[in-house]
């Protein structure tokens, strides 16, 4: 049924918990297990020239944080038991809803598997959430895992 699962994280615990879901998931239909981590951009090339931040200094610490990211992933791959499965670690930068729709879109995913913090009322409509943004705009099927 599904060839490709992507499960979108932002590396916190709450978004590793759809990881394991997401794992169990690709196993059961022979799947290739996605994981993709959406870093914000920190600064443009214009705040780091006002702020004489050094382009080369920025990409070194951009670099270490993209390999600690996918460290991690790995790690929390091992843990859930899901290295042996086909899988792929991915790092996109940008805004994270826009991110993961685009790359489930540019990858052929046919299943997203994300968490949601169960927020509603006035703090959902005031804040939003990425999830909310996937489910709303995502024209792969989406399943979130609530976590309160």
């Amino acid at each position: 049924m599904f060839k490709k699962i992507m499960c979108p994280v932002d590396l916190s615990e709450n978004s590793l918990v759809a990881l394991k879901v997401a794992a169990d998931l690709a196993r059961t239909f022979g799947a290739e297990l996605l994981v993709l981590h959406v870093r914000e951009e920190f600064m443009t090339k214009e705040e780091m020239t006002m702020l004489r931040v050094s382009p080369e200094h920025f990409l070194e610490v951009e670099k270490n944080i993209a390999t600690s990211s996918k460290e991690i992933m790995a790690d929390e791959l091992k843990r859930t038991g899901a290295l042996d499965l086909p899988h792929q670690l991915l790092l996109r930068q940008g805004k994270p809803f826009k991110e993961i729709i685009s790359t489930a879109e540019e990858l052929g995913t046919e299943l997203i598997v994300i968490t949601t913090n169960g927020r509603t009322g006035v703090g959902e409509k005031l804040l939003g959430s990425t999830a909310e943004h996937i489910v709303r705009h995502s024209r792969v099927p989406v399943l979130t895992i609530r976590i309160d």
